[in-house]
């Protein structure tokens, strides 16, 4: 048979959980108090960071020059492919199995070289569209915090 409830707990353990529940809760609301308003931020501009001229010409226009010659790829690859596909159906249609052979080796051959021209654009543009988002986003942090000044308080439990 079971122990009845009554017979583990006596009101002198009851008595002695409760306050030392209200005293642990007590120490912990002092600490948060405590952290509340020692620990303070400051939020102002930092000082701006010294970019020199050929590091400005190499991350701005290399950039730009990097997406236009594989925009100016990319555009050319097209072009052949479409070209060298025409090459492949008339070969087919014409039943020239020497043509057919040379042609879609010529662009088997090719597509290793056509691959890397597509995953650069593809970075050069992904890298284009995260520079744009970040700059914006610091020009919009730099004109919200301009001259003002916030207090952080920590919230940890």
């Amino acid at each position: 048979m079971a122990p009845t409830l009554s017979k583990l707990v006596s009101r002198n353990r009851i008595i002695g959980a409760v306050s030392a529940a209200a005293l642990i809760w007590i120490l912990r609301m002092r600490r948060k108090q405590n952290k509340r308003t020692s620990i303070q931020y400051v939020v102002g501009e930092k000082s701006p960071q010294k970019i020199k001229a050929h590091d400005l010409f190499l991350l701005k226009w290399g950039f730009l020059l990097l997406i236009a010659m594989s925009l100016i790829s990319r555009t050319f690859c097209d072009i052949w492919l479409i070209h060298n596909a025409t090459y492949i159906e008339n070969a087919i249609v014409t039943m020239d199995r020497k043509l057919f052979i040379s042609k879609i080796t010529v662009f088997l051959a090719a597509m290793p070289l056509i691959s890397v021209v597509n995953n650069i654009l593809k970075y050069s543009i992904g890298e284009a569209k995260i520079r744009f988002r970040t700059r914006l986003t610091h020009h919009l942090y730099e004109q919200y915090l301009r001259n003002s000044h916030y207090e952080v308080y920590s919230l940890s439990i």
